[in-house]
């Protein structure tokens, strides 16, 4: 956010964000608001703090495009708002273009980003499975500190289990049996990832995990599958106390 407000953006002493740029574009994934990482609220929109945005000097001079990764929840203005398709770092992707011109508002009040009920979400939506993967594989757990260090809450959770849940939670994207971690760098870039909902994983770990989770149809389903297909899977100590 420091590289955008010296350059484009300016914050007030009162810590209202200023468009300094004659034109400011926020870029926020249709998916977004499909997941509700997203909300339209009237005039503003609430929306998880990773989106790229783009600046121009003049109606017709090129626009730059930057990324803002700023890790909690925004309540950001805009003027005007449309549905397009657009190509940014070489994927096509759906977005509702958030414009804002001169001297308008992009932030009202820096001091609302402290928030416990934020974090709350944020934390919610690592669980879920819904943060989105234009946030680097290996930056995900950053982020996450980096949501409590700015809500000032401190949580009794070791960096390695953070890292462990997210080891397990994002699965690579061409074959989701696959965690990321034993693919990632391989593939060219770090975002070929699908991250999934906690509750997910025990029916792709094996079939005895499945069955004895909550959901006993989508267990059954990927039991078949991981059988007709002889997958591998991770027997867990009460399967080999039952087995021996």
């Amino acid at each position: 956010m420091s590289k955008l407000i010296d350059l484009y953006l300016e914050e007030t002493k009162e810590g209202r964000i200023i468009v300094k740029a004659a034109i400011m574009n926020i870029y926020i994934p249709v998916d977004y608001f499909d997941n509700g990482l997203s909300t339209f609220l009237g005039g503003v929109v609430n929306t998880i703090g990773s989106f790229y945005v783009g600046f121009k000097a003049t109606d017709t001079s090129e626009e730059k495009l930057m990324k803002l990764d700023l890790a909690t929840i925004l309540t950001i203005n805009y003027s005007d708002q449309v549905k397009i398709s657009k190509k940014i770092e070489d994927e096509e992707d759906n977005y509702y273009v958030l414009t804002l011109f001169k001297d308008e508002e992009f932030i009202s009040s820096t001091n609302k980003l402290v928030s416990l009920e934020d974090a709350q979400k944020y934390l919610d939506y690592l669980n879920q499975g819904k943060l989105p993967s234009n946030i680097p594989y290996n930056e995900i757990v950053d982020m996450l500190k980096s949501n409590m260090e700015l809500n000032q809450i401190s949580l009794p959770i070791p960096s390695g289990l953070l890292e462990l849940m997210v080891g397990e939670m994002c699965r690579y994207k061409k074959d989701l049996a696959v965690p990321y971690r034993r693919v990632a760098g391989r593939t060219g870039n770090l975002k070929d990832y699908k991250m999934l909902n906690i509750k997910q994983l025990p029916k792709l770990n094996s079939v005895f995990a499945g069955l004895s989770f909550e959901n006993i149809n989508e267990a059954i389903v990927s039991g078949l599958d991981i059988t007709k297909n002889n997958r591998p899977q991770n027997i867990s100590n009460v399967e080999r106390i039952i087995y021996s």
